[in-house]
């Protein structure tokens, strides 16, 4: 669901500009002080059932998941996306974020 609504702000021109315009609207009302800043990652599941993997590492993508990769997580190989978040560092607001396949 999180990718399909993703997709649709894309493909309006919505995503970077609500983004940017919330914050904006955050920065302005003195929110986010930019005395530094905390980079995390987390591992989202994709919507999609997983395709086929192999054990050499090596598998297919989803024709209803496209976007989304492998990664390997306790040695168990996972289908999911990476959310890669910039957090400020005193107010724990989140400044940016990028959504990457997981093998990214």
């Amino acid at each position: 669901m999180f990718s399909r609504f993703r997709d649709q702000l894309i493909k309006h021109d919505l995503y970077d500009m609500l983004f940017e315009k919330l914050s904006r609207q955050v920065k302005d009302k003195g929110l986010i002080v930019k005395k530094g800043t905390l980079i995390d990652t987390t591992v989202i599941e994709a919507a999609a059932k997983k395709p086929k993997h192999y054990d050499d590492g090596t598998g297919g993508g989803s024709d209803q998941d496209p976007d989304a990769g492998w990664t390997k997580k306790g040695g168990k190989y996972l289908f999911r996306y990476k959310g890669n978040l910039g957090i400020d560092q005193q107010s724990e607001l989140i400044r940016k974020l990028q959504i990457t396949p997981a093998s990214v």
